[in-house]
């Protein structure tokens, strides 16, 4: 008897142990990537001198925007050659809309990037319409659909003949050919914060990566996510990230400086824009990261695509790497 109870007590702890795990845990390398711009630019070399730098400084991967009107390269091309030219970082697109397509057009196009890059994909996946200011009827249907959405793609990568009906989508016997071997199927983050998004991340992908979001803000919602996980017994690991504008500068003052250029040109007061970004020189950088990291953060995405040029990009991105990276 006092075996069994011991036994039954061991059991207890390790699943106790498992689950405080998969809140933190992270497959990928580091917890830090980066989201780039090209500046609209559609020239190879630079594309394959940007990334391949975010390789080369030791960054877990290298991260775009859909940018429908801001960019001319399609972001599945994009990083389609962005996977020629590297060999170890993830390859991920951020702010994508899943309501502007057909989700079986999605899941053929993340399908075949996966493949093409040996299984590197992050899915970044948009739910910012399901936290309209409009009414509360369209931010609910605007939810629904974006997690019936994800919900077919995913269901694309697991079925070669698809038979789906949903709210929204009816799918009978059609065969997509964008099914992935399960140790293949890429990553999906959802970017939102509504208790809705963090459903549709708990449930279908695997991680929640909001935007813009302060440190007491994270706190917060790091604490929501864990209660979710626990309560629908989500139990393998699971990204909790932010992404977060990055100015960083040789000197407090200059980087105040450039805050304050790129708040303006992004319409925002510099104090609320300075709530959600990481500002100053490389000590004042680490020490907003690990705040981050400490109300609950596993991995986080810094954001390049406010500079203005190509190389104002790489000097930060090197100083990033040399100056803050080894502190943290």
């Amino acid at each position: 008897m006092w075996v069994e109870l011991f036994l039954l007590l061991c059991v207890c702890c390790w699943e106790k142990f498992l689950f405080s795990l998969s809140v933190i845990c992270i497959e990928l390398v580091t917890p830090l990537g980066v989201h780039v711009g090209f500046g609209g630019a559609d020239d190879v070399e630079v594309v394959k001198r940007i990334v391949q730098k975010v390789e080369e400084l030791g960054f877990d991967g290298v991260f775009v925007s859909e940018g429908l009107g801001d960019q001319p390269l399609d972001p599945f091309g994009l990083l389609s050659l962005a996977s020629t030219f590297t060999e170890r970082i993830a390859l991920g697109v951020v702010d994508y809309s899943l309501t502007l397509r057909h989700p079986i057009v999605t899941a053929k196009s993340v399908s075949s990037l996966q493949r093409l890059s040996d299984g590197r994909v992050v899915l970044g996946v948009d739910f910012s319409q399901s936290e309209s200011k409009g009414s509360p009827t369209y931010s609910g249907v605007m939810g629904a659909l974006e997690s019936e959405c994800l919900e077919l793609v995913k269901k694309a990568w697991r079925e070669e003949t698809l038979h789906y009906q949903g709210k929204f989508f009816k799918v009978e016997g059609m065969k997509v050919s964008s099914q992935l071997p399960e140790n293949m199927n890429p990553h999906v983050w959802v970017e939102g914060r509504t208790p809705l998004a963090v459903l549709a991340a708990v449930h279908h992908a695997s991680g929640l990566v909001p935007k813009n979001i302060s440190p007491e803000e994270t706190e917060s919602l790091a604490a929501h996510v864990k209660n979710t996980l626990k309560q629908e017994s989500r139990r393998t690991a699971f990204v909790f990230g932010v992404r977060l504008p990055l100015i960083l500068a040789a000197s407090e003052h200059r980087a105040q400086v450039l805050a304050a250029y790129y708040s303006k040109k992004l319409g925002e007061s510099l104090e609320s824009f300075k709530s959600h970004s990481l500002v100053g020189d490389a000590a004042k950088i680490t020490e907003r990261l690990t705040s981050y990291f400490e109300s609950g953060v596993n991995y986080a995405l810094l954001s390049t695509t406010h500079f203005e040029n190509l190389e104002a990009q790489l000097e930060a991105l090197a100083a990033l790497s040399r100056d803050v990276v080894p502190s943290l």
